[in-house]
Parts: C-alpha cells; sequence; structure tokens
C-alpha cells in the first residue's frame, strides 16, 4: 500500500525538495526499507527517545544510520518524518477495522473480512479506509509500540505491553489478546482466587468456624 494513497508522494516537494541528498534523487520505500526503519524506531523508544508521543532528533538519526548500514539506502530527514507520519494515519484507519464488530481479522493474511454493506457502511465514514481492502497490514506489533496512542472507532490498541499469561484465575474467554481491559480483568480476578482445598494451619480456623456448633452434635448419639 503507497503512501500516496493518504497524503500524496513521499517526502518533500517544492523548495523543499533540494534539501534532498543528492545520492538518492528519489527515495523509494520498499518492505525491507519499512521494516528496518520501524524496528530502528523501535529501539529509540526503549532508549527513551520519544516524548510526548514525539520521536527526539537522535532517534531520526538512527534510523538514517540503519537503513544506510543495513541497504545502502540514504532517505532525508523529511522522508523519516513524513513515513512515520503517513505510518500513524494508515494505523489508526487500521485500528478502526480492527475494532469494528462487522469485521473479521485473518491473523495468517493480516487483513480483515467483512461484508460488502459493511464495508460500505465503514467506507461511507473512513474514505481512505479503501485502501486496506483486501490488502494485509504490516508491521502491526511495530505500530503498537510506537504509536500506543492510536485509537480507531473505539478502544484502545491492544497487545502492546507484556503477553497474557495463562491460568486458572484468567477469565474464560479472554484470552484472546485483542479483547478490550482483559488485563484489568484479569486484576478484578486474582484477589478472589483461591488455591484448592489444603489441610493449612493458617486456613483451617476460617474455613471450620461455621462447622463448630456441628462436630459436637455428630459425635452425640
Amino acid at each position: 500500500m503507497s503512501d500516496d494513497e493518504f497524503t500524496g508522494p513521499d517526502g518533500p516537494s517544492g523548495a523543499a525538495g533540494g534539501d534532498r541528498d543528492k545520492r538518492a534523487p528519489r527515495f523509494s520505500w520498499t518492505p525491507a526499507y519499512e521494516a528496518t526503519f520501524f524496528r530502528s524506531l523501535c529501539d529509540s523508544v526503549q532508549l527513551g527517545l520519544r516524548e510526548n508521543h514525539s520521536f527526539k532528533a537522535d532517534a531520526w538519526d538512527r534510523a538514517a544510520t540503519a537503513l544506510r548500514e543495513k541497504h545502502g539506502a540514504y532517505p532525508t530527514k523529511s522522508h523519516l518524518v513524513n513515513k512515520s507520519d503517513n505510518a500513524r494515519k494508515k494505523f489508526r484507519l487500521w485500528r478502526g477495522l480492527r475494532e469494528d464488530p462487522e469485521f473479521l481479522y485473518n491473523p495468517t493474511t493480516r487483513t480483515v473480512t467483512a461484508s460488502e454493506e459493511a464495508w460500505k457502511a465503514h467506507i461511507e465514514k473512513e474514505p481512505l479506509s479503501r485502501a486496506l481492502r483486501g490488502r494485509p497490514f504490516e508491521h502491526e506489533q511495530y505500530m503498537e509500540i510506537l504509536y500506543p496512542d492510536v485509537v480507531g472507532s473505539g478502544g484502545a490498541p491492544k497487545r502492546i505491553m507484556k503477553p497474557k499469561r495463562k491460568g486458572p484465575d484468567v477469565i474464560q474467554g479472554s484470552e484472546d489478546p485483542d479483547m478490550p481491559g482483559t488485563a484489568v480483568l484479569d486484576l478484578q480476578v486474582d484477589p478472589p482466587y483461591r488455591p484448592p482445598s489444603q489441610s493449612g494451619v493458617n486456613q483451617q480456623p476460617a474455613q471450620s468456624r461455621g462447622s463448630v456448633s456441628q462436630t459436637p452434635a455428630a459425635n452425640i448419639h
């Protein structure tokens, strides 16, 4: 999916184009370039090079260096900033589709499907989402780290922090990582959970208090 479908040709135009690196008269993004770029930005997030959802200058420098060293590519800072801005816009559209109950996500193809009526209704609200129809959305795992503030039609992006743990105290049906608020549900379930009955000394008085009056009666015949 080309960035042209969202904001026009990638990179500066007009007078700003004169600032473009002479070794790259026109920069074109490839899937390999994108993977390197987004991975580098994720590394920068871990290094604290993002503030208030904006990347610091060092983050762009690191990304440019990674592209140069791994691919011999020479994007300008404007190329990098534009690419990130467009990625955020695409991710917002994608989240809108993922959060729409009329759409089903296929993790194998990384696409969403829906009825013709559902597509028509959604496109009427978000015309640019038409570009995502029938196309896989790449690098979603990076987008969730880079743009945690992005939401679609409702709810916040999921699977951003740590993977969900499995266990007997997890509410049935909450294993789906895309369910809103599953982390909160787990926290609410933890306190009431108790292990199977044991002969522990500390638990016995509280457990048997209600049956104290019954024990003597059972022994008297």
